[in-house]
């Protein structure tokens, strides 16, 4: 009897994958969540090496509580009144991210809008840093991502917000989240008032150097990665890749210029090449093309970081001339870097800003001819309605008055309450040994540990703590 084998059949072919839209933007929103959230370490280091040795560990125990707070607070309420609906002012749902899918939102989305709110937060701690005292800092955070920040986030970037229907451009936050933050750090910063030894008997200003540039130069480049994520993510759509691509290179443009012009500024008029400087002004271009990173051409952001570098040379200047003691620089970074996106948004976006509307470009971004104008063009177009640029100026000058007018309440009481500033003993002492016995370089301050302190808890460096005990 003979058999003969069966022939083989090939294996069916498995069934194509498709990554539909939702996946795609989950991974999208998560993997740059992450990378924002790393800006918090950027910011850590850049803090810590701008202050002095005796108070960097207090600067980075504030970066910490601001990324704690910052997450329970915007839990809490923080994305309900941000994107909750309700009316042109407020978001009144989604309290403790429920019921999210209702409004159309994933929790991906709200993991990564949680991360924008603790940059805009961790803004103030640069500015009121080495006279602060802790816990009234953790008041201001709780402040301003409880209820500030997110108020201003519906306004311009909830569906509902009065600044979002009327075309406001703020694709990254330059006013959102820099400039809000950046008027709690002016507010803050004048409450406080100067360090000890920053203003002379006669006013002259007196230098108090930060302790590492090397620090400074890894948390400034650290948050420039950041803020590819940063812009990248405010996309709400991971699938439109030329998009993407195009704030990509507007991000780095604006940077880069940034950073060369005040360089070369400096060179003429001090003779010297400074790195302090040019890492301010890389984190202001960054700031300002947040606004207009998807709309604006590429020379239209070199034109943007150019500028936002050169202000941030005259705004420092201002502070000191009123004696507004900012350690870091962060109000001319973000306050300022914020207004000059905010404000070239409304000039060079295509189609919407005022130089569109004036000339007229070819596809490459060349201009080819003036349109008719009229001064009017500024603030009105012909159907009645505000210009870009005035809708630009109305929001900007709207999210800075809110802020103002709430971190002045906040730090105005905490200052008539005794809470706002450390003692002069700390100050001088430095935090870091005074509050928090816990020195950055313990062995470069003379400090010697209490061997009685060792013996009773644990370590886990024996070895290394034996030998201090021999010492």
């Amino acid at each position: 009897m003979s058999s003969s084998a069966s022939p083989t059949l090939p294996p069916e072919p498995a069934a194509p994958v498709y990554i539909n839209a939702l996946m795609f933007n989950t991974v999208g929103y998560l993997f740059s969540g992450m990378l924002i959230f790393l800006m918090q370490l950027g910011f850590a280091l850049l803090e810590a090496g701008a202050v002095r040795a005796a108070n960097a560990t207090n600067i980075t125990l504030k970066n910490t509580l601001n990324a704690a707070l910052g997450m329970v607070c915007y839990w809490v309420s923080g994305f309900g009144l941000s994107y909750g609906g309700g009316n042109k002012f407020i978001g009144s749902s989604a309290f403790f991210l429920l019921d999210l899918e209702s409004l159309g939102f994933t929790e991906a989305f709200a993991f990564c809008q949680l991360m924008f709110a603790l940059t805009s937060s961790t803004i103030m701690s640069g500015s009121m840093a080495e006279r602060t005292n802790l816990v009234s800092y953790c008041f201001a955070v709780i402040m301003l991502i409880l209820f500030v920040y997110p108020v201003v986030v519906h306004w311009c970037w909830s569906d509902w917000g009065w600044l979002s229907q009327m075309g406001y451009i703020d694709h990254a936050g330059s006013s959102v989240v820099h400039a809000t933050g950046g008027c709690a750090a002016l507010l803050g910063a004048l409450m406080v008032g100067p360090r000890i030894g920053r203003f002379g008997s006669s006013g002259q200003p007196m230098s108090l150097p930060g302790h590492s540039t090397v620090l400074v130069a890894q948390g400034a480049l650290l948050l420039w990665v950041g803020f590819f994520a940063f812009n990248i993510c405010s996309g709400n759509d991971f699938t439109q890749a030329t998009i993407l691509g195009h704030i990509a290179i507007t991000t780095t443009l604006s940077g880069a210029f940034a950073a060369l012009a005040v360089l070369l500024a400096v060179k003429a008029m001090q003779r010297r090449w400074s790195l302090l400087i040019a890492l301010n002004a890389v984190l202001a271009g960054l700031v300002a093309i947040c606004s207009g990173c998807a709309t604006v051409p590429h020379w239209a952001a070199v034109i943007i970081g150019a500028f936002a570098g050169l202000q941030l040379l005259l705004t420092s200047h201002l502070m000191v001339r009123f004696k507004i003691d900012d350690p870091l620089d962060a109000i001319a970074v973000h306050l300022g870097g914020g207004i000059v996106g905010t404000i070239g948004s409304g000039l060079f976006a295509r189609e919407e800003g005022l130089v569109f509307t004036v000339w007229c470009f070819d596809q490459h971004g060349f201009c080819r001819r003036l349109r008719s104008f009229a001064p009017s063009l500024v603030f009105i177009r012909q159907q009645g309605d505000f210009s870009q640029l005035g809708i630009q100026l109305l929001g900007i000058l709207c999210v800075c008055s809110w802020t103002c007018a709430w971190s002045f309440l906040v730090f105005f009481a905490l200052r008539r309450a005794g809470m706002l500033r450390v003692s002069e003993k700390a100050e001088l002492e430095g935090l870091d040994v005074y509050t928090h016995r816990e020195p950055s370089y313990p062995e470069f301050m003379g400090m010697r540990r209490d061997p009685d302190e060792l013996a009773m808890r644990p370590t886990l460096f024996p070895l290394a703590e034996a030998r201090d005990l021999n010492a």
